[in-house]
């Protein structure tokens, strides 16, 4: 058949316009898969902006407040004061001038930046070791870490408790923390990670993770 003939010149038309579709069809799968790889890699980052903005959020709050509280008792020492100006009692008006320089003096150290505390992540064997990790990670918040819970739930990991710094400049925190992990009664071993995260810009300073072992003594802490 001659493609200049009506039949051929349609025959041609419906090639072309297959080989079209095909090619959409390739971009459009090209895009979805571009799509769910960079929406994987944003998807963390987005979490731990999330996080850090709720921390910083939460030590405002408690800065201010604590603010707010030596201001108004700053006032109160000073309503004191000139009562007791007005009525001649010297001894209280000593007392209370020396609590008003008191109050100044803590005033002055509230910081004007607010310092975010260490955050300790917290990786699990098996959901055996759940309960035990929540009972840890409130001791160590109650020591002044940032515990943002069980994060998550690994199959592999290190055969023995281990708390992993990712920053040389933070191994002298890092063992304070094994240390107090001691007093509870777990043995971690110190762990240098530092060569894969030094530089990393994924992770916030001040960051940790304690690790899990199979063990008996997160048995023997759960019964605490």
């Amino acid at each position: 058949m001659n493609a200049n003939e009506p039949g051929g010149a349609e025959a041609k038309r419906g090639r072309g316009i297959s080989i079209l579709l095909v090619i959409q069809l390739l971009i459009a799968a090209a895009t979805v898969v571009v799509m769910v790889v960079v929406g994987q890699r944003i998807k963390p980052l987005i979490e731990q902006r999330r996080q850090l903005g709720e921390e910083i959020t939460q030590l405002q709050s408690q800065r201010e407040y604590l603010r707010s509280t030596l201001d108004s008792l700053s006032i109160r020492i000073d309503e004191s004061l000139k009562k007791i100006e007005d009525r001649k009692f010297e001894s209280a008006q000593v007392a209370l001038t020396s609590a008003k320089e008191e109050v100044a003096q803590a005033r002055a150290t509230v910081p004007d930046t607010v310092r975010i505390p260490a955050r300790i992540f917290i990786h699990i064997r098996g959901e055996y070791q759940r309960e035990a990790a929540k009972k840890i990670g409130a001791r160590l918040q109650a020591a002044g870490y940032l515990v943002p819970g069980i994060e998550r739930l690994v199959d592999k990991g290190p055969e023995a408790t281990e708390l992993r710094f990712l920053r040389k400049a933070e191994q002298e925190e890092a063992a304070k923390i094994v240390g107090l992990l001691g007093k509870m009664g777990i043995p971690a071993k110190l762990s240098d990670h530092s060569a894969n995260y030094e530089n990393a810009k994924n992770v916030r300073p001040g960051t940790y993770e304690l690790w899990f072992a199979p063990g008996e003594f997160e048995q023997q802490f759960k019964k605490r």
